[in-house]
């Protein structure tokens, strides 16, 4: 059971034949860990990243969607509801065309944002050590970010404060960080149009304790006119909830991101 309130709707994952798709027998992806140098933070960002099976350092640049975690774990969290997996399925059956994933880890979760350079070093220190060292494009419409609880609070602050560097952002029952309802209008009365902002992926479970805040949020975009799809779905605050609804995550963020070019 779910209920929908759409602007730009669909969840709708279209495969094409790419350059990237060579042929070749692998059906896994691979998984690396990095540990990217930090000149924000002043320590090192743990990011594990997954590359696509038959991924090459050749060809037309990958998309790219980068995931956070909740507070209190790290980023193994995405790993361990079976995303990695899943990619593989999604990738092997043909429902989604290939592209990375990066985990960064935050690791100081329970610091409030505002005394965090969490989200500055993503976008200073992560990103372009990323596009750095892998075959990603380097445009915004293959760049896309979301997180789950604390993480979308930061996808969401991270899409509305550099809406140049992502598509999409998803934000899966995220209540937002205090304050962040005024930076969203900040951020319209800025842009020419609100159409500039990324498109939005909201969703919450109906009995999570925080969905009043997400319906605030929900209703934010609603008034200003932020394209974005929000879909109530029965379950709680937790893992389960979110492992249950992967997979829709995983076919939204592939029908948003398209390849590009590196710049």
């Amino acid at each position: 059971v779910k209920t929908e309130r759409t602007i730009q709707p669909t969840i709708t994952a279209t495969v094409e034949p790419t350059s990237t798709s060579l042929p070749c027998s692998d059906t896994k992806g691979t998984i690396l860990i990095e540990e990217i140098p930090s000149a924000i933070q002043k320590e090192s960002i743990n990011v594990k990243i997954y590359l696509p099976p038959c991924y090459s350092d050749t060809g037309e640049p990958y998309p790219v969607l980068y995931l956070l975690h909740g507070m209190t774990n790290t980023n193994d969290q995405w790993e361990r509801l079976g995303v990695f997996t899943l990619m593989d399925e999604l990738i092997d059956s043909e429902v989604i065309n290939p592209f990375i994933v990066v985990l960064p880890n935050e690791n100081n979760s329970n610091k409030p944002s505002n005394n965090s350079s969490y989200g500055e070093a993503l976008i200073k220190d992560v990103l372009p050590y990323i596009e750095n060292h892998s075959n990603s494009c380097t445009t915004r419409s293959c760049r896309a970010i979301g997180g789950l609880s604390r993480g979308g609070n930061w996808a969401v602050r991270l899409g509305v404060s550099f809406p140049e560097e992502f598509t999409v952002v998803g934000a899966h029952s995220t209540p937002l960080f205090y304050g962040e309802i005024s930076n969203i209008e900040k951020a319209v009365e800025k842009a020419n149009s609100p159409a500039d902002l990324p498109t939005f992926f909201i969703d919450v479970g109906d009995r999570d304790e925080d969905k009043l805040d997400v319906f605030s949020f929900v209703k934010t975009l609603n008034e200003l006119e932020v394209p974005y799809l929000f879909t109530e779905y029965i379950g709680y605050h937790d893992e389960v909830y979110w492992g249950a609804h992967l997979k829709d995550y995983l076919l939204w963020y592939s029908s948003q991101i398209t390849s590009g070019t590196k710049e």
